[in-house]
C-alpha cells in the first residue's frame, strides 16, 4: 500500500524473503524424512507445520502406490 501512494516513484520496494523451508531427504538408513524450518519470529508456524503432514502424506501415498523393485 505504501508503494501505491508515495509520491517519489521508487522509493519504496517490496521484496520477496524466503522464510520458510520444506524439505525432503532419506536418511543413512533408507527412510524418507520431511523436515521444516521457519525463521525465528515469523508467525504462520502452525500453517507451516500443517503443509509439512500433507507433504508428508503425498509422499508416503507415493511411495505405496510405486511397485518396491526386488
Amino acid at each position: 500500500m505504501c508503494g501505491l501512494v508515495c509520491p517519489v516513484p521508487g522509493t519504496i520496494t517490496l521484496e520477496l524473503v524466503r522464510s520458510e523451508v520444506i524439505r525432503e531427504a532419506t536418511t543413512k538408513y533408507g527412510f524418507p524424512l520431511i523436515s521444516a524450518q521457519v525463521d525465528v519470529g515469523r508467525p504462520e508456524s502452525g500453517k507451516l507445520v500443517t503443509e509439512e503432514k500433507e507433504w508428508a502424506r503425498k509422499n508416503n501415498e507415493r511411495r505405496r502406490s510405486r511397485p518396491h523393485d526386488r
